[in-house]
């Protein structure tokens, strides 16, 4: 489901910001006794343009 989820979170972004395929990243990660979902999204400089 994970790629699913960065497609779709790329889709949203990209309403509001131009950002490349590989702006978004998202990992599954066990930390101890939690699991956490870790989202990435590296904004470009500048005014935002959607």
């Amino acid at each position: 489901y994970l790629p699913l989820l960065q497609r779709e979170l790329l889709e949203v972004i990209r309403k509001y910001v131009s950002v490349d395929v590989e702006a978004v990243k998202v990992d599954y990660v066990k930390d101890g006794n939690q699991d956490v979902l870790d989202i990435s999204v590296a904004l470009p400089d500048g005014p935002a343009q959607a």
